[in-house]
Order: structure tokens, then sequence, then C-alpha cells
């Protein structure tokens, strides 16, 4: 317990020192708020209702103590994209309260507890026992990709962080869902070199690295599951080298890309680095950047929603 509270702690310094490093003191208080405050901030949230679109799915992986970041960024996104549709938050330390409060301001959210998903998936006779045993194992993130590819039944599937907010319309995102893009899936960029742990020969069979798939960020991707085969799934597990890795998520999802017509999303448009400018439709505040979703990320997402 003390070992926790001191990398807490640690985390904390390391985010002030950040923000005030930065030139951006004046936040300080918009950290503040935002960051140990956001339990009274969820409470006075309004209510978003609107028409689920059964064809298209969001799903999130969020811890409880993501809960306010986590309402911004669903809200910014059904605010800018004009879209509705049925959104599962999938997590595995929320208590009853935090459920009932995140579904009760959201008419399409559904949470989806850790135990209740392993019960769904435990009964499934079409994976393996080493899927399962990955599934059930420690790593959390491995949920990212078996969770939500076994478990989502929409065609168009969007997985997303819980750090991502929206600022302007996502006009690719709008179009892919209807249909108005030739293509299978759409992903974000990350400038990081991705490591696929994958072994050699199945890596270079499917070109990983030179589609860019190294570069392929799992919070946020959207796809038609419609052209993905349950195979390549069970696929990538029989190939899979290392289940505790912490982007098991993100090379199972380029293992899947591999084989479908994909494009990644403006960069300029849907960043990890840099400001919110004009052109900005979405940020993913990493974990190096996020002091900024505290201190000016979720009021400035607020603001343009005129929340």
């Amino acid at each position: 317990m003390l070992k926790r509270l001191f990398k807490k702690i640690k985390t904390e310094a390391y985010s002030v020192k950040r923000l005030f490093g930065s030139g951006e003191g004046r936040h300080f208080f918009s950290y503040c708020k935002n960051r140990y405050f956001g339990r009274l901030l969820t409470t006075r949230f309004p209510k978003y209702e609107g028409k689920i679109d059964e064809d298209f799915e969001v799903h999130v992986l969020c811890q409880k103590a993501m809960l306010w970041p986590l309402m911004v960024c669903l809200r910014s996104f059904l605010h800018h994209s004009g879209l509705c549709p049925k959104i599962i938050v999938h997590v595995d330390d929320f208590d009853e309260r935090s459920i009932a409060l995140l579904e009760s301001k959201f008419s399409n959210v559904r949470v989806l507890p850790w135990s209740e998903a392993t019960a769904a998936i435990n009964q499934r006779t079409d994976i393996n026992d080493k899927i399962k045993k990955i599934r059930f194992g420690p790593n959390v993130l491995a949920t990212k990709l078996t969770d939500d590819y076994l478990l989502s039944k929409s065609k168009y599937v969007m997985v997303i962080g819980s750090d991502v907010l929206f600022y302007s319309k996502p006009q690719e995102i709008i179009e892919f869902i209807k249909g108005q893009i030739d293509s299978d899936a759409l992903g974000s960029y990350d400038p990081h070199d991705m490591p696929i742990l994958i072994d050699e020969g199945f890596k270079n069979r499917l070109k990983i690295n030179e589609q860019g798939l190294n570069h392929l960020n799992s919070d946020l991707i959207i796809f038609d599951k419609t052209k993905i085969p349950h195979e390549w799934f069970t696929e990538y597990f029989e190939h899979i080298l290392e289940p505790e890795d912490y982007f098991v998520d993100s090379a199972g999802f380029s293992v899947l890309y591999a084989r479908l017509k994909w494009k990644f999303l403006t960069h300029k448009r849907y960043r990890i680095k840099g400001d919110v400018d004009g052109d900005t439709a979405a940020k993913h505040f990493t974990g190096p950047r996020r002091w900024q979703l505290y201190s000016w990320g979720i009021d400035l997402a607020r603001k343009n929603m005129s929340l």
C-alpha cells in the first residue's frame, strides 16, 4: 500500500512539475479542479439522450479514477459527431455507485463489469484455452482486444481510450460510419514505433512494418467487424510472443488490420503531441501528457460544447 501511495505522489509531482515547467502554471486551479474534484463534477454533468444506432458500437476500457475524463470523452464525441452509437464501458474496479452514475448520464451507455465479461467469454467454445488464459491473466490491457472483438455485435466498432477528447467534427469517422469511405478500417497514428511482439515469419508475411502498422494506436481505431474473420483473431494468439507486453492489444489490432483495406486518420487532426487548434478533431492525452488533460484539455472540450 505504501508503495502504491509513493507511486501516486511521484506521478502527481511529475504532472505539477510539467505544468509549471511548460509555462502554463495559470492552469493550476483547473488542474486541481478536474484532477481532485472530478467526482463532484460528474454528478453535475448534464444527461445525454439520443436514438441509438444499432449498427455502431463504441468500446472503452476505463478505471474508476478516469470516470470524469471518460464522461467528457464520450460527450465530446457524441456532440461533435452527431452520432449515437451503443457505448460499452469495460470496467474492473467500478463500484455500483459509479456504474449507476455513469449509466444515468448517458441513455446509450452500458457498463460491463469484468466479472460479467469474463463469464460471457468463458462460455465461448470458439476460442481455445490459450486465448482464455491470456484473457483471464493479469494483463488487463489484453481485454481491449479480446473483449472488444469477441463481445461486440455491431457492424461498425470503435475502440477509444478514456483520455481521448474531441474538439471539432470528426468528419472522417462520420463518413466511415455512413459508408462513404472506401476502407474497411481507420486508425490513429502514433509517432512512436510500437512493438509488435509476434514471431518474425508471421510479422513479415503480413508486412506489418511495411504498412506502418507498428504506428497504429489502439486508443482510437474504428473498423467494419464484418470484414474481420474470427480465424484472424485466433491466429494472432498462435504467434504471440509476450502476452504480458503493454502493447499486446495494439499488436493484435495491427495483425487484424494487416489484411484489411485501411488507412490512418489524418495525423494533424487526430493528434497525440501538440496543442489543440482549429484543425484538431481529437487529441489523445497519453500518460506523459496527462497533466494537459486536467489542466486545460477537459475545460476546453467543455467550452467547445457549451457545457
